[in-house]
């Protein structure tokens, strides 16, 4: 497998492991949430707003993560094609050089 599908494949994982956590603990806040509603424990809601807030940070810093990662593989990729071009120009034809 290639770089850049392994790569891929790895945010990908990444998503499909962030949607799964995404959806265990909105599954676990709305069952606090409707606890709190129904006992009005003042506990519960704190937890509730806990897990909600977990929820929202590990998203966050979930996206900010890939998209950190993201911008990383595409200043490499500029880089490699710096890179491709300098050679390139770099070489003489009986044209003379490409660039």
């Amino acid at each position: 497998m290639s770089t850049g599908r392994r790569f891929a494949a790895d945010i990908e994982a990444d998503r499909d492991r962030l949607q799964e956590l995404k959806g265990t603990l909105a599954h676990w806040a709305q069952i606090v949430r409707e606890y709190s509603q129904e006992t009005r424990d003042p506990y519960s809601f704190v937890t509730y707003k806990s897990l909600e807030y977990a929820l929202e940070s590990a998203h966050h810093l979930t996206e900010q993560a890939i998209a950190l990662v993201l911008e990383e593989k595409d200043a490499g990729m500029v880089e490699r094609l710096a890179q491709f071009h300098r050679e390139l120009c770099g070489k003489s034809t009986v044209f003379g050089s490409p660039c």
